[in-house]
């Protein structure tokens, strides 16, 4: 089994970085980059050696297929960079929303999103 993480840091920019963290797999699927200049770039590391490391959310436990189609679902979310302001945490979102389309279940994360006040 897999537990699934979104794995929330401090870094440079604005707003704080969001990834989803795939623990056995040590492996961070996120997006980086400004605004207007998003890439998709999984990382392979633990979540819990990131410097800034705020707080590492649990999500759900998968099994090996499931954790397959997380992956393949991330990798097909579009990255938006064309909208102003949209950022590593929308794309995080819109991976889970997909995910609850296919029957994934998991704890309630939107309210700790950030936008500018």
């Amino acid at each position: 089994m897999t537990k699934i993480h979104i794995a929330i840091t401090t870094d440079s920019g604005i707003y704080k970085h969001w990834g989803i963290f795939l623990d056995s797999a040590k492996t961070i699927l996120q997006v980086r980059g400004s605004d207007r200049r998003f890439r998709y770039e999984p990382e392979d590391r633990d979540a819990r050696d990131l410097d800034g490391l705020d707080e590492l959310i649990f999500l759900c436990d998968v099994d090996e297929e499931k954790t397959r189609r997380v992956r393949r679902v991330a990798s097909m979310v579009p990255v938006r960079s064309e909208v102003h302001g949209w950022n590593c945490q929308d794309w995080v979102m819109e991976v889970l929303d997909r995910l609850e389309e296919e029957g994934f279940r998991y704890f309630y994360v939107r309210g700790k999103m950030e936008g500018l006040v």
